[in-house]
């Protein structure tokens, strides 16, 4: 009987900051079709940093998580 070996997964979230907006755009790219239907377009930077910042009314930007999560890089 053949063994399984396990592998553990490593998650990072990250802050999204200036450095990290082409890398989320790659990811924004990826999903056209929800941004067809929720941004009227295709995705850029300006988009996503309008997505970073935007928030619900009585809310505050300290309460929005926005993060880049990777998966073992």
């Amino acid at each position: 009987m053949r063994k399984l070996k396990y592998i553990e997964n490593k998650v990072v979230l990250k802050t999204v900051t200036k450095d990290l907006l082409k890398n989320v755009l790659k990811i924004y790219d990826t999903n056209e079709e929800y941004f067809k239907v929720s941004m009227n377009g295709k995705p850029s930077i300006e988009s996503i940093i309008e997505d970073k910042n935007d928030i619900p009314p009585g809310s505050n930007l300290q309460n929005k998580n926005y993060k880049l999560i990777s998966i073992n890089g």
